[in-house]
């Protein structure tokens, strides 16, 4: 059996120029027990599960009930810079609380047109992340114009009325509400006396932004790991908040298992302005053609 044979490794993470590391499971060795390895891949138990992805996979295991790691989010970091930056048009998440944590993104929405259909889709190329960053109320308008905002998702509490103010001074701002008991959004408004909002079911519009991430279809500038300042252990705010929210299953009332994102205590505002600026892209789409969003 020839065992040395040529080969080439090939970066996940192209951009990430601090970390370097190699990706081997025991499948790389000839003499692997294929058999044990499938028998421990059906271990019910979290500690025999976690020796399996480490020990055979050579992959980080993330137990029931976790988030992302930081490695799943390397894996977004794409060669390209936040100043690279040439005016492309993006869509905004803005969760609210004490200062607002904003993420910009590239809108991604594309015109088709042939001979037998015409519309506008999504792209398939994962949008880049121009902006995450702490503002305040007073920098908002700046970013509409700066960034060629098509789409705006805000959270609507706990400042609905500042949230009101400025979706009413732009076009295409919805406030966020979670609560939606079934589907993944709901869009409504706006009306004569209401701003338009969208609702979600948190769960589900958490779970589709995570997934985002982990299977890198939104990507990260190679500045990625120093976004949001206040660097600990050479991670920013922004990683620190992306990686806070954790999966975790409970039973309801009734006894039924359901999932929740619990933030364990740990701010988790730019997890949710992710969240928010993944809605607006969404919105983008149906909002060219006028439908309902569902």
């Amino acid at each position: 059996m020839k065992v040395l044979v040529e080969g080439e490794w090939i970066p996940d993470a192209p951009g990430n120029t601090e970390i370097r590391g190699y990706h081997l499971s025991r499948l790389y060795s000839p003499w692997v027990d294929i058999r044990a390895m499938v028998t421990a891949s059906r271990a019910t138990t979290p500690s025999a599960l976690q020796e399996f992805y480490n020990s055979d996979l050579g992959e980080v295991f993330t137990p029931p009930g976790g988030g992302l790691t930081p490695d799943e989010l390397d894996r977004c970091i794409s060669d390209y810079s936040l100043d690279d930056y040439a005016g492309q048009e993006c869509d905004m998440g803005i969760d609210v609380g004490l200062v607002l944590n904003v993420v910009i993104r590239e809108n991604i929405l594309e015109f088709r047109e042939s001979r037998h259909d015409v519309g506008f889709s999504r792209s398939e190329r994962p949008p880049r992340l121009w902006f995450a960053g702490e503002v305040t109320w007073d920098d908002l308008d700046e970013l509409m114009e700066r960034f060629h905002i098509k789409q705006c998702v805000i959270d609507a509490l706990p400042e609905t009325t500042k949230a009101a103010e400025f979706s009413r001074r732009h076009r295409g701002v919805r406030l966020a509400y979670y609560g939606l008991d079934k589907g993944r959004f709901e869009r409504r408004g706006p009306t004569a006396t209401e701003p338009a909002t969208v609702h979600m079911d948190r769960t589900i519009a958490m779970d589709d932004t995570f997934d985002g991430l982990r299977d890198r279809s939104s990507l990260l500038p190679i500045e990625a790991r120093h976004l949001g300042g206040l660097e600990t252990a050479g991670l920013g705010e922004y990683y620190r908040q992306v990686l806070a929210p954790q999966r975790a299953l409970e039973k309801d009332a009734r006894g039924n298992w359901q999932a929740r994102w619990l933030e364990n205590g740990r701010p988790d505002h730019y997890a949710h302005a992710e969240v928010y600026c993944r809605a607006a892209g969404r919105i983008a789409v149906t909002t060219a053609w006028g439908f309902a969003f569902g």
